[in-house]
Order: structure tokens, then C-alpha cells, then sequence
């Protein structure tokens, strides 16, 4: 199972963090689970804002972010290090 990642246009719902929290982006794909340490920067009801610590891969083909770019992913595509010992 993929997670689509679309870019956020509106960020009116989103609620920023001054601290960035450490936490890993999921990712499922046919060559098996793979996680990409990120940082949580804001959330929406729905979704998480994110900022790349390195060059990471995202759902659907050819997507990347650098380093440093931001995006939204859907919270069930986030886990935080407390979430891993489970």
C-alpha cells in the first residue's frame, strides 16, 4: 500500500512548531517497508508538514524532496521514535 502525498496550497488549518520533532516517514512500496528520518514541523487535522533532513522519497513515481523542502504526508505515513519500541 502506497500513501499519496499531495503538496499543500492552503495552509490556513496549519499549526506551526517552533521545536521540529524527529520522527521517520513510512513508505510501503513492492521492494518492501523503508522509513526516512524527517522532522514534524506543523500538522493539519489530517495531515503532518514535514521538512527533509536528507533527500527522501515519497509515494507515487519520481517523487522526491531535498533537503530542506517541506511538504504534507498523511499522519498514518509518520512515526515517532516513542511508536518504534512498540
Amino acid at each position: 500500500m502506497s500513501w499519496y502525498v499531495r503538496f499543500d496550497r492552503s495552509p490556513e488549518h496549519l499549526m506551526t512548531s517552533d521545536h521540529p520533532t524527529p520522527a521517520y516517514l513510512r513508505l510501503d512500496s513492492w521492494a518492501g517497508r523503508t522509513r526516512t528520518l524527517v522532522q514534524v514541523i506543523g500538522q493539519t487535522p489530517t495531515m503532518f508538514r514535514i521538512r527533509a533532513v536528507t533527500q527522501t522519497a515519497l509515494a507515487g513515481r519520481c517523487r522526491w524532496l531535498g533537503v530542506g523542502e517541506e511538504t504534507l504526508v498523511p499522519r498514518e505515513a509518520i512515526v515517532f521514535n516513542d511508536q518504534l519500541a512498540q
